[in-house]
């Protein structure tokens, strides 16, 4: 290779094109594993094996190939045991992802089809999640996308879209762009709820700066999130609300991989609603609490910690924890300098537990997958012990980062 051919290499691989080539590498491997499986994907339902997709698994059950608008039309039965159904042109998430979900149908007939075209349309959002790591956090973004959980879960379901958005609010917020951040993280929660969390300490940070500057913060962020909405409001109220009465009605159960099975498994379903909702509160005020709290004493507000802790609080809170969950949190342990450690052991927590839930483990061998889940709620605590301990706020090795050192 000429000289001037190995500076330019040199060059894009130090500037983070390596890292980009590294996620595409990932993200195509990901999708790759799942080439074997295309014929088994038209079969109807999956079993819980290496095959298993959320994307594939709900064509068929959602009627995705009568290419149905989604909303409008929709409509949800309940049976008398509780279980709700949905008929075509409803889909259980938010607006956004709902449109995604129907955009990647159209040009497509059979769930293996679906797999693949989700895939390529997903791919992208991957790409961004990575670029907007690595102008934070650097080098420290081989964090995120060196994991089996970005290659497991990139294409099981679709929460790259909420990843992407969210990461790109939060360098938003980092150029000091915070009206933009907010609409950033509006779109997010648009498409996939969690995102939200990150408006709350952006709020109040700016509540303790600039209040008439938090309203429009706030103003924007809820103008987004209405303008997104308000169609599917309009035109049909009912279909629109169907994706949140669906998640309601769903029972905590094996598969909800959550603590609510295994410490409160004998509660009713609105029992554990109005328990999971109100833990998630309180955590929330106290994250809120600490930060202002940390604000006063120092003088800085630990954004990125009280995002950090947010949803790290939910997860462990929430009664629903499915797998591609730690994509939510995996980013923060780029933003932020935690131990190898503790990155390691959240990896291998999540690792072993999904690998075991997979494999659909005999009731005799239940008590295993419960010792998996707690030691992944016990390696979320601390991850969230270390993001309070560890609210020094510092510049990284690259010149737009904005880290934190646990």
């Amino acid at each position: 290779m000429p000289e001037r051919g190995r500076k330019a290499t040199a060059t894009l691989l130090a500037g983070g094109g390596g890292l980009l080539l590294g996620a595409l590498a990932v993200l195509f491997a990901g999708a790759v594993t799942k080439l074997p499986c295309m014929g088994t994907l038209d079969n109807g339902l999956l079993p819980r094996h290496y095959c298993y997709a959320d994307i594939a698994n709900l064509f068929r059950p959602r009627q995705l190939g009568a290419h149905v608008f989604p909303y409008v039309h929709g409509r949800m039965s309940v049976s008398g045991t509780g279980n709700a159904f949905m008929g075509h042109g409803e889909i259980e998430y938010p607006v956004l992802t709902g449109l995604f979900i129907w955009l990647s149908a159209l040009p497509v007939g059979t769930a293996g089809a679906f797999q693949v075209s989700s895939s390529l349309m997903l791919a992208p959002f991957g790409i961004l999640a990575a670029w907007c790591l690595w102008r934070l956090a650097g080098r420290r973004a081989w964090y995120f996308v060196l994991t089996p959980a970005l290659a497991t879960y990139a294409f099981l379901n679709w929460d790259l879209i909420g990843v992407a958005l969210a990461l790109t609010g939060i360098y938003l917020w980092s150029r000091e762009h915070p009206n933009w951040a907010a609409v950033a993280f509006a779109v997010g929660t648009c498409a996939k709820v969690w995102p939200g969390l990150l408006l709350l300490p952006l709020v109040t940070q700016y509540a303790l700066l600039d209040r008439r500057r938090a309203w429009t913060i706030a103003g924007l962020a809820g103008a987004t999130a209405l303008l997104l909405n308000a169609p599917f409001i309009i035109v049909n109220p009912r279909g629109w609300y169907i994706p949140f009465a669906f998640q309601s009605l769903r029972p905590v159960s094996i598969d909800t991989n959550s603590l609510w099975y295994w410490d409160a498994h004998m509660l009713s379903t609105p029992a554990v609603n109005l328990a999971s909702t109100v833990a998630v509160a309180i955590g929330l005020v106290v994250a809120i609490t600490w930060s202002v709290q940390h604000y006063r004493r120092t003088g800085t507000y630990p954004f990125l910690q009280v995002g950090a802790l947010s949803v790290a609080w939910y997860l462990l809170t929430w009664k629903v924890y499915s797998p591609q969950y730690d994509l939510w949190l995996l980013p923060f342990f780029a933003l932020g300098t935690y131990r190898r450690a503790l990155w390691a052991d959240f990896v291998l927590a999540d690792t072993a537990l999904y690998t075991w839930w997979l494999l659909g483990p005999p009731a005799s061998l239940h008590w295993l997958l419960a010792v998996l889940v707690f030691w992944r709620a016990v390696t979320v605590a601390w991850f969230m012990r270390s993001s309070i301990v560890g609210a020094t706020v510092h510049a990284s090795d690259n010149a737009h980062a904005v880290l934190f050192a646990p």
